[in-house]
């Protein structure tokens, strides 16, 4: 299945936060979006024809000013890229992304795996070694963000105000740089 969302739940509430998305879709942007449970707890992949960040915008938005709406999702991740989890695909991946983001701009590299033999380290160590940008672990201007699902691997540049936990979002606070 194509994605540009990777959703969370709590393990065993995944179906209770699918139908909190698709709710929260079908309302606020009048689309059907194409949702699966992965078969990684607490893991679910969507497609929506809206783009990720919008979407995100909007959630934020929600989670803010009404909370109650959330109740099961608890963070959003916008996808840019899906590709096979295979070195050579991730690193291309990465850098085609990375090409649109200013050479002054700094940038930090996340890997987040489930069910992959790759080692983080390697992935990123790889990355890094094709970006001449410099490198702020700390504040980034642009987090390179590789989250890998077994074979499958959804890739973003995003700033740090397109990672959504639902939870922080909830108590006024932002995840930090």
């Amino acid at each position: 299945m194509k994605f540009n969302l990777i959703l969370s739940s709590s393990r065993n509430r995944e179906g209770d936060a699918v139908d909190e998305f698709i709710k929260l879709i079908e309302e606020n942007l009048e689309e059907s979006p194409i949702v699966e449970i992965s078969n990684i707890q607490g893991i679910i992949i969507a497609f929506t024809e809206t783009d990720p960040l919008e979407v995100i915008d909007l959630f934020k938005k929600m989670a803010t000013e009404e909370p109650w709406h959330f109740r099961y999702i608890l963070r959003v991740i916008p996808v840019q890229i899906v590709c096979s989890t295979n070195l050579t695909e991730i690193i291309d991946s990465s850098c085609k992304l990375f090409r649109k983001v200013s050479r002054v701009s700094s940038f930090k590299i996340v890997v987040e795996k489930r069910h992959c033999n790759i080692r983080s380290r390697e992935i990123v160590l790889a990355i890094a070694s094709r970006i001449t940008n410099k490198v702020d672990l700390y504040y980034p201007d642009w987090i390179i963000l590789v989250e890998i699902l077994g074979k499958r691997t959804g890739i973003s540049v995003l700033r740090s105000e397109h990672l959504l936990s639902i939870v922080k979002q909830k108590m006024g606070g932002h995840i930090s740089k």
